[in-house]
């Protein structure tokens, strides 16, 4: 596979790693290929609606992820320059490739930041409650939880179990337990008061959970997500 046969609108996703390093986080963003003028160079698009945890800036490494031909496919590069995307409120980085388009392996662990909507049901004793307690849309949900936005005030104890249900493509919903841990005001965005914050039921199959982003992974590279 050869950078500049993958065409323009292809989705992406962007791992940034720590500053001066190349040690990854596991926050994965949402991404855009726009072209490449050779093998050694490309521009992108990043979605910068939620805020990475430190700017990038020139010289970070990029991982970049993409799907082909029923395989994840991966690349490294270093940023060589940032400016913002004129079609929207994303950052256009022009990356400069330092390795060759490999398969990728999936991850123990990661985060994927994504906007799906989520509704929050306590249960007691295994038994989901008459109603709902909260909706919201997620940030981001990985294999130990998921944060929510909301403008609902959670009114629960920390601890208390609820039923997540996260609305899917086509129609479908994934269940899964997890317990409430806090919140956080969001003063920052326009949209949203409060970020609620999860960790998935420690009784829960560990594999099922990570099958469960993993798939999320796969259905935004795909571009159904």
């Amino acid at each position: 596979m050869q950078l500049r046969f993958l065409p323009s609108g292809t989705s992406l996703d962007i791992q940034v790693a720590d500053d001066g390093s190349r040690a990854y986080t596991d926050a994965i963003y949402e991404g855009e290929f726009i072209d490449a003028s050779n093998e050694l160079s490309c521009v992108v698009t990043c979605d910068a609606l939620f805020n990475f945890t430190r700017k990038p800036k020139h010289g970070d490494y990029v991982k970049v992820s993409f799907y082909r031909d029923a395989d994840i496919l991966q690349f490294e590069s270093r940023i060589n320059k940032i400016s913002e995307d004129p079609l929207g409120h994303k950052q256009r980085f022009t990356l400069t490739v330092i390795t060759s388009i490999q398969k990728s392996s999936r991850r123990k662990e990661q985060r994927i930041h994504v906007s799906l909507p989520i509704t929050l049901h306590p249960l007691r004793a295994q038994v989901v409650s008459t109603g709902y307690l909260l909706k919201g849309i997620s940030l981001d949900i990985s294999t130990s939880g998921l944060c929510v936005l909301s403008n609902e005030k959670m009114t629960a104890e920390s601890g208390t179990l609820f039923l997540a249900e996260i609305g899917l493509p086509r129609g479908d919903v994934a269940r899964l337990n997890a317990r409430y841990l806090r919140t956080s005001e969001t003063p920052q965005l326009v949209q949203f008061s409060y970020e609620h914050v999860f960790l998935f039921d420690a009784n829960a199959d560990p594999e099922m959970i990570k099958e469960f982003v993993f798939s999320l992974f796969e259905l935004r590279l795909r571009g159904l997500l």
